[in-house]
């Protein structure tokens, strides 16, 4: 039972990730406008969005990962 549990649980978790791609965003460790940047991802490029706030994904990107405003995503739907 465990192993047919176990790719059906998987594949739901697949199924619910987020994707959009960057139109060019400076990331944050936390979501402020006031926060420090400390990597930037260029635009075309792909993102996982791992969650959200109002006006913020946190985005990952290979080793690259964090806070990045809505408005530099474009949601794939």
């Amino acid at each position: 039972m465990l192993f047919s549990t176990v790719p059906f649980i998987y594949s739901i978790v697949k199924t619910t990730e987020e994707y959009g791609i960057s139109t060019g965003c400076i990331i944050t460790a936390v979501p402020e406008e006031t926060s420090d940047a400390y990597s930037e991802i260029a635009a075309g490029n792909k993102v996982l969005i791992t969650e959200k706030t109002e006006n913020w994904y946190y985005i990952e990107l290979g080793d690259s990962c964090g806070w990045c405003p809505k408005k530099d995503i474009i949601l794939i739907k």
